[in-house]
């Protein structure tokens, strides 16, 4: 039931992060939609990035999960035979068995870290991409309007500049956006994939528990 909710929480969530995204997206790309040819290749790169990063993901929690269920069966295992580690003088042995648990989990909580700031600063550089490209037209635009001397023709350059002002406000947000509708995705799909392992192992132990009660049934 937990996991329900936060499944439910979650894609509620992602629908708001990507309605955000696609109003930031139309509004930039209705004041300024010379920047609509860049907007193409920019989207194929956050396709790629997004598809390497998920796949990297779910080894990662992959990985993290196999490299925590050892600490915590030792752990427990520990606790249990205390008294015989003690008694048998095994407590350095144990201790640095416990190390080196602790070491492989880091280790992939480290790659885990590097595989984040990957992703930013991937991320990052396409939002800036289309910062960059907003701004360029404005500062081209505000020069044609003093270049023209005055008139309508001036009017009309500061009246898409100030157009343009308004989309880099906006444009500066699409990072985060981008961002956090990535991961909220590959989070929605890791808790997904636990929810349906948790089904298929809770079907599998009913199915066996039936087949033990046949059986018991049977010799009875």
């Amino acid at each position: 039931m937990i996991g329900a909710i936060g499944l439910e929480e979650g894609w509620r969530a992602l629908g708001l992060c990507v309605f955000n995204l696609i109003g930031t997206l139309l509004l930039v790309v209705a004041n300024a939609w010379q920047i609509s040819f860049g907007l193409l290749p920019l989207g194929v790169a956050y396709l790629v990035v997004a598809r390497y990063y998920r796949a990297s993901s779910r080894e990662l929690q992959r990985l993290d999960s196999v490299s925590k269920s050892p600490i915590y069966a030792a752990f427990s295992e520990a606790l249990q035979g205390a008294t015989s580690i003690v008694a048998f003088g095994a407590t350095r042995r144990f201790g640095l068995e416990a190390r080196q648990r602790l070491d492989a989990n880091i280790k992939v909580g480290f790659a885990t870290a590097a595989a984040n700031r990957w992703l930013s600063v991937r991320l990052e550089a396409i939002g800036n991409a289309i910062i960059a490209g907003v701004a360029a037209l404005a500062v081209g635009l505000h020069a044609a309007a003093h270049a023209s001397g005055g008139g309508g023709a001036a009017m009309a350059a500061g009246l898409a500049g100030l157009s343009l002002s308004l989309s880099l406000s906006y444009a500066v947000s699409l990072t985060d956006f981008l961002n956090w509708a990535l991961r909220m995705s590959t989070t929605l799909e890791m808790q997904m994939v636990n929810i349906v392992n948790e089904l298929a192992s809770g079907e599998g132990g009913r199915v066996h528990g039936a087949k033990c009660l046949a059986v018991l049934a049977g010799v009875a």
